[in-house]
């Protein structure tokens, strides 16, 4: 992860890692894709230690990104994509802050941005 950090945007770096022995192959000896395992993104939310959201934005940006991502919590301070979030679901998230908040930035401020706590704050911005 060092490494992709170090060489990607944020956006393109893979949200998790799984680490296996071997991979999973099919009766012809292709990658059999429905036997990967499945992250568990809901310990990803909380792999940083927690942060409850305090402000009111804070409280409400964190309420559209659970439902959104469908977890029960997330600390203000997770990157968007460390939780397996991709851009279509930016894309959402910027829809909803333009209509309930009409934020009119360039969504390129979402993508250099990723937490909860960096969204509030550019929301807070427009208030």
């Amino acid at each position: 992860k060092k490494y992709c950090k170090e060489h990607l945007p944020q956006y393109m770096i893979p949200s998790t890692f799984i680490f296996l022995k071997q991979f999973p192959l099919n009766s012809n000896g292709k990658l059999d894709r429905q036997q990967l395992p499945k992250p568990d993104f809901n310990k990803l939310a909380n792999i940083d230690k927690y942060q409850e959201p305090q402000t009111e934005i804070e409280k409400d940006v964190h309420q559209i990104w659970c439902q959104l991502l469908k977890l029960d919590k997330i600390s203000i301070k997770t990157s968007l994509f460390s939780l397996g979030g991709n851009s279509l679901q930016l894309m959402k998230l910027y829809s909803q802050y333009q209509s309930k908040y009409s934020y009119n930035k360039n969504i390129g401020q979402l993508f250099k941005q990723t937490t909860i706590k960096e969204h509030a704050d550019l929301l807070s911005e427009i208030r």
